[in-house]
């Protein structure tokens, strides 16, 4: 795992199942995911999580955000963490 990950990333990551509906957002929504290994795919998942656990998401202007928005937005911003992975 890249050093530029921040350790509370890395060790506080949930051991939990990701839950389907939000790997079918990542499949749909995120391309470049499709392209992984299972093995990438898994880490993406797991800074998927704490980064979902970690971040405060808030719509401008009245936007309702809903799982799709949030999951969409974290997985592309785990992708730049997968680095050598």
């Amino acid at each position: 795992m890249s050093a530029f990950v921040p350790r509370s990333w890395r060790d506080g990551a949930p051991d939990q199942e990701f839950p389907p509906p939000w790997r079918a957002i990542v499949t749909r929504h995120v391309p470049y995911a499709r392209r992984l290994t299972p093995d990438q795919r898994a880490v993406l998942e797991r800074h998927i999580r704490v980064f979902l656990e970690k971040k405060y998401f808030e719509g401008a202007g009245g936007l309702r955000l809903h799982d799709v928005h949030r999951v969409t937005i974290a997985a592309h911003a785990a992708l730049l963490m997968l680095g050598g992975n």
